[in-house]
């Protein structure tokens, strides 16, 4: 399911379709199948509220199962400490369970690097996609249509001083788990 577009591309093109990807993976599915992508939760991840800061995540109900889901998370800081948040690539979220992931890295998206200083009240809004094919072969390219919970984190340091980002991270804030159900086509 969910291939036809490859299906339409691989009989007009034949030879020409060594590229061809669904997702994380070459189509056809090769035998043996390729090495799944799956990741662990990260485990510095902390519940945003231990710093003074609340996490929301704004992402559309439902998508078509292979699809991106695209929305949002904001950062606002209710404390009184300052933080550097910086993103890019580097929002992590992905559909799963919370300890393990069911869909593939978000990252290959490329987002623009940010590092905006959290001064006590302030808030901070960027940008979310989370992949929506799977990562593990053995489950063939596109979830089955259902409910499905996101889960990850925001990478954070200690003080406004943003020359350390992004290689020195004192926190992953986790982003709160937020169900989103995935349509057939």
């Amino acid at each position: 399911a969910g291939t036809g577009r490859a299906d339409d591309i691989l009989e007009a093109y034949g030879f020409m379709t060594e590229w061809l990807r669904i997702g994380s993976f070459p189509y056809p599915m090769p035998d043996p199948a390729p090495e799944s992508v799956c990741h662990s939760a990260p485990p510095e991840a902390i519940d945003p509220a231990d710093l003074g800061l609340t996490v929301t995540v704004d992402l559309p109900a439902s998508i078509p199962a292979g699809d991106t889901a695209s929305g949002t998370f904001t950062v606002t800081n209710n404390g009184t400490g300052t933080y550097t948040l910086w993103w890019g690539y580097e929002v992590t979220a992905y559909l799963g369970t919370g300890t393990d992931s069911i869909s593939r890295f978000n990252g290959g998206r490329k987002l623009p690097l940010t590092a905006p200083v959290l001064e006590p009240g302030d808030s901070v809004t960027g940008r979310l996609d989370i992949a929506t094919d799977t990562c593990d072969p053995t489950d063939g390219y596109r979830h089955t249509p259902g409910t499905y919970t996101i889960w990850g984190h925001v990478n954070a340091l200690i003080g406004p001083d943003r020359s350390r980002a992004p290689f020195e991270i004192d926190h992953g804030l986790r982003l709160p788990p937020v169900s989103i159900e995935l349509t057939a086509d």
